[in-house]
């Protein structure tokens, strides 16, 4: 696996792993009304901590 494909796994891995924690929060949708997966890292790591609004 090169460089590249490493660093894709690694951005959806931790993707998942907010994802799951902010469902086990209770969140399920961003303030606009998207669904958490279509959400970028950045915009997931804002969500958890409570700043993305």
């Amino acid at each position: 696996m090169n460089q590249a494909s490493m660093l894709v796994v690694a951005v959806e891995a931790k993707k998942n792993e907010l994802i799951e924690r902010l469902l086990e929060m209770g969140v399920y949708k961003h303030h606009d009304g998207r669904d958490l997966y279509q959400l970028t890292l950045e915009e997931l790591q804002d969500k958890f901590r409570g700043s993305d609004e």
